[in-house]
């Protein structure tokens, strides 16, 4: 799932990832989807297991906007 967050209006909340995906991986599928992506977080457990969620931080909020409408319902 992919959902536009609020803040400054740039960055993309994803969940539902496999365990195994990391922060390149995700930038490299936003990349690989025509998207200009600044930065990927993942977000961790206290052992250091990905949660399966995270943001990209995309180049604009317009940016963020299109993907979020694009990729929603995608599985990476």
């Amino acid at each position: 799932m992919v959902k536009k967050s609020g803040g400054s209006g740039t960055m993309v909340y994803v969940s539902n990832l496999r365990f195994q995906v990391n922060e390149q991986d995700l930038m490299d599928f936003f990349k690989s989807q025509n998207f200009d992506p600044v930065r990927a977080r993942l977000l961790y457990d206290n052992e250091g297991n990905s949660k399966g969620t995270g943001f990209v931080e995309m180049s604009s909020p317009g940016d963020a906007q299109e993907a979020a409408k694009r990729l929603n319902e995608e599985y990476y």
